[in-house]
């Protein structure tokens, strides 16, 4: 049984030593056979954590686990700025329960996230603004305004609900590119 991927490699080689050899290579990294390419593969083995969303028991079991999925997603938004943005049934498992109070649904697959403070801080965007390559340092109003826009700060943090009125979010932007088209002029 392997129990790690330093020894998944090693036996690897051990098994294949002969087409290494056959090459003339020093070591499997030197082998350009088409045995063995300089590549890296990784197979993480866990065990089950989980049912399938789909495999409910009951209609009470499938209603907890939807409501801690969603206690899920509210915390990695509100406590990690963390924007899930992977939503189906298949990223949710049914867990059994340990204690009374742990959670019968899990999220899972967060191979998607996106970091919110991370490009649109309060602190960190100006970061992002630096960046900017020298014929595309006019557009750093454009950026700015854009990210006013879309994450506007209020009372003192970050916004990152949903807008209940599209035509602030929409119409921002627009008025934005409409701006700085116009300072452009003519190139």
């Amino acid at each position: 049984m392997v129990d790690s991927l330093a020894d998944c490699r090693n036996q690897w080689q051990r098994n294949n030593v002969d087409s290494i050899q056959e090459a003339g290579a020093d070591s499997p990294i030197d082998c350009e056979s088409e045995t063995y390419s300089n590549r890296v593969h990784y197979c993480l083995v866990t065990s089950l954590v989980g049912r399938p969303l789909h495999e409910y028991q009951s209609v009470k079991e499938l209603l907890k686990a939807l409501r801690d999925a969603i206690r899920g997603y509210r915390s990695l938004l509100e406590d990690g700025k963390i924007l899930y943005q992977d939503i189906s049934e298949n990223n949710i498992i049914i867990t059994e329960l340990l204690t009374k109070e742990a959670p019968k649904g899990r999220l899972i697959d967060l191979d998607l996230i996106e970091e919110l403070d991370r490009d649109m801080g309060k602190n960190r965007f100006e970061n992002i603004i630096v960046e900017f390559a020298l014929k595309f340092k006019n557009l750093k109003p454009l950026a700015r305004e854009l990210r006013s826009t879309l994450f506007p700060i209020r009372d003192g943090d970050i916004f990152t609900s949903t807008f209940h009125d599209h035509d602030i979010m929409y119409d921002g932007m627009i008025n934005a590119f409409n701006v700085a088209i116009s300072h452009l002029g003519q190139e």
